[in-house]
């Protein structure tokens, strides 16, 4: 439920994160769209958006299975706090 209600708020990094499609009720079931796998660490340049988004930070752990690639860019597939 954490990925469905960062997701519901509009910030200036929206883009950062994978769009939750669907969440049931309780957070039983979440459906995000297929990400390519991330299979490295990100880069300083890659992961700075992600903390630095005026004023704004995506919740999400500094490894690389929680992020992965949608339509060719870098997503937070497991954020929330």
């Amino acid at each position: 439920m954490q990925e469905r209600d960062f997701y519901k708020w509009e910030t200036p990094i929206k883009h950062l994160v994978c769009p939750v499609l669907f969440c049931a009720p309780g957070g039983f079931f979440l459906l995000m769209p297929r990400c390519a796998p991330l299979n490295r660490d990100l880069t300083d340049d890659e992961i700075r958006p992600f903390y630095c988004g005026d004023g704004f930070e995506v919740p999400v752990e500094d490894k690389s299975s929680s992020f992965g690639i949608l339509d060719g860019r870098i997503v937070a597939v497991d954020y929330g706090s």
